[in-house]
């Protein structure tokens, strides 16, 4: 399991955690909301960016894009591991499905894709399993 850093919703597309060393199978990510996100509409996803690593990869998104704006501190985000599925809609102090299908990663930066700045933040956790030896995930 890791932890991130707050991720402030105000920065585009910043790197919520990087994949290292090899392949990693990712489990189960859950961000908190630790500031419920004010403004306009704020779409978000989640995406890996494997470009540092090897400039003709493939950005890939791993879920649809969902609007967080009014949703308190609290509340849960979470993907299936489905990329056409949205992110699981949040739930304030409830249970919430986890992922389906885990999700094979590759070397590269785990990005929250923010369309519009707002105020609020969201705090992510990862769990993985390391699928090459030296495979792991830590916070950016």
């Amino acid at each position: 399991m890791v932890t991130a850093t707050v991720v402030e919703l105000t920065v585009a597309d910043p790197t919520i955690f990087t994949i290292g060393g090899g392949r990693v199978l990712l489990t189960g990510i859950v961000g908190v909301i630790g500031e419920g996100a004010v403004g306009g509409a704020c779409n978000v996803f989640l995406r890996l960016d494997p470009t540092a690593i090897v400039a003709t990869a493939t950005i890939t998104a791993l879920c649809v894009a969902r609007n967080i704006v009014g949703y308190p501190i609290g509340d849960i985000l979470t993907i299936t591991g489905v990329p056409t599925d949205a992110m699981v809609p949040v739930a304030a102090a409830s249970a919430v499905p986890g992922m389906t299908m885990p999700v094979v990663l590759t070397q590269g930066d785990l990005e929250f894709c923010i369309d519009a700045a707002v105020v609020g933040n969201v705090i992510w956790t990862a769990w993985y399993k390391p699928l090459d030896p030296a495979g792991y995930i830590v916070a950016a």
